[in-house]
């Protein structure tokens, strides 16, 4: 197989490696016998964390709601590894608390203008809004997206590189609607039907469908050969480094065998949604659940590795109707009407019944994630999903302190179970520490208002 196959197929931060190799690596493995496909692994000969803890993959959810919320409301009581959960609005992560990480003093890195569409444009971009004719609600980022970012650099093999679940997204392409960029000035818009996504997804994908042969079969060329030459390799090295390459060959096998399950197992399709009117505001709740369950079976199932979760839009007037305000009855004014309410009055009640509702949906795609068993643990251990807003609270469009969260800890990489102090630091700290987490350590500022150096300390183990 072509060096070039090998390149694109095998663990980009293996394959980071290979530009290092030297003449006597090379002339090792030709004196040995060995395909040039092996170089990348020899540097890991040489490094603590063996591959076999690096089997599961890796993945990275981004979710967004609005409007911020209260920060007495949203901040734990206690300290960094003792602390409890906020009952106004974060009761329904009681399960997750240990994989649950709150961060407290975080900045956002936001432009100057109109807070919501600024907030929306830089939320996982750290970039500028550019503002073109219209207003400030047609500007977009001048950068890309952290998800798209490190699709780019990894190049995940997946059947789709990433997606995007829209629930009551509609806002057109501009800084209101959009938080997703593949690079600059350039969004991607979230999917908002249900069964377009199922379509796309799902239609004519199962164990048999040629594009899964496909991909399978460009997998396991990849693995077979590697660990041809991995066993040879063994019979020429000493007793040290015999243990490694063991633990290399074992996570091979475990690859393998997830290629062949891929569509078996755990990985159980969903059945299609029904077709309901998906932009009806009181359709909401049921275009959430069938979002949420196509995207964990998209995880379960390793058909992608980066996916978004957008909550309607910067601005919006969702009447949470299914909700009951102060008075007992069905909510009927918008959430950014809402959202400029005070503390203690009857729309302040119902602006909290909306926001602690969009954290109940977060917790069911959580719960999704973390009963589906994965190697030693779950799809949640093995992934990081953050959620955050544009705005920390609605009747001042503040930009701090932020009230972000993350769940997971990509497989032990992120240092979950805590109540994070940021310090008012900007959240382009915590961009730039998603980046190290997938093992990005060159990047050390993501996005072009970022004028800080490294990841939030605290955030990686």
């Amino acid at each position: 197989m072509k060096f070039s196959m090998i390149n694109h197929y095998l663990k980009p931060k293996l394959l980071a490696r290979v530009q290092g190799v030297n003449t006597a690596r090379r002339a090792f493995l030709k004196r040995s016998g060995l395909s040039s496909a092996l170089a990348p692994f020899l540097p890991l000969l040489e490094i603590e964390r063996a591959y076999a803890n690096d089997e599961a993959p890796k993945r990275l959810v981004l979710c967004n709601y609005n409007h911020g919320m209260l920060y007495d409301h949203w901040r734990p009581s206690g300290s960094t590894r003792n602390f409890e959960l906020n009952n106004h609005m974060h009761q329904a992560f009681v399960p997750f608390k240990d994989k649950m990480l709150i961060f407290d003093q975080l900045k956002h890195l936001r432009t100057d203008g109109n807070n919501h569409f600024g907030g929306m444009c830089s939320m996982w971009t750290g970039a500028k809004a550019k503002t073109f004719a219209g207003g400030d609600e047609h500007g977009l980022a001048d950068g890309p997206s952290i998800d798209q970012f490190l699709v780019q650099r990894l190049k995940p093999q997946t059947l789709f590189s990433s997606l995007q679940f829209g629930v009551a997204s509609r806002g057109g392409t501009g800084g209101n609607g959009v938080n997703i960029y593949g690079s600059a000035l350039s969004p991607i818009v979230a999917e908002r039907d249900p069964i377009k996504m199922f379509d796309r997804i799902f239609m004519g994908v199962s164990g048999d469908s040629p594009e899964v042969i496909a991909l399978r079969e460009r997998r396991k060329s990849v693995l077979d050969l590697v660990y041809q030459d991995l066993q040879t390799l063994n019979n020429k090295v000493g007793a040290a480094d015999k243990t490694k390459i063991e633990a290399h060959l074992d996570a091979v096998r475990a690859t393998e065998m997830r290629n062949e399950a891929s569509f078996s197992g755990s990985c159980v399709l969903p059945e299609k949604p029904n077709n309901i009117d998906y932009d009806a505001n009181d359709m909401m709740p049921f275009v959430a659940e069938q979002m949420i369950d196509l995207l964990a079976a998209c995880l379960r199932c390793d058909l992608t590795r980066f996916c978004s979760l957008q909550f309607s839009v910067a601005i919006n007037n969702v009447r949470f109707n299914w909700l009951n305000g102060a008075d007992g009855k069905p909510i009927t004014q918008g959430h950014h009407d809402l959202s400029h309410a005070h503390k203690g009055s009857d729309e302040f009640f119902a602006y909290e019944a909306g926001t602690r509702w969009y954290m109940q949906q977060f917790a069911s795609l959580l719960a999704k994630l973390d009963e589906s068993a994965e190697g030693g643990g779950s799809v949640l251990d093995n992934s990081l999903v953050v959620i955050g807003s544009e705005i920390s609270l609605g009747n001042n469009h503040g930009r701090e302190p932020m009230p972000y969260l993350s769940f997971g800890s990509l497989g032990g990489r992120v240092n979950s179970g805590q109540f994070l102090n940021a310090g008012g630091e900007s959240h382009g700290r915590l961009l730039t520490g998603i980046c190290h987490a997938f093992d990005q350590q060159d990047v050390q500022r993501f996005g072009s208002l970022d004028t800080g150096s490294g990841a939030l300390p605290g955030f990686l183990l």
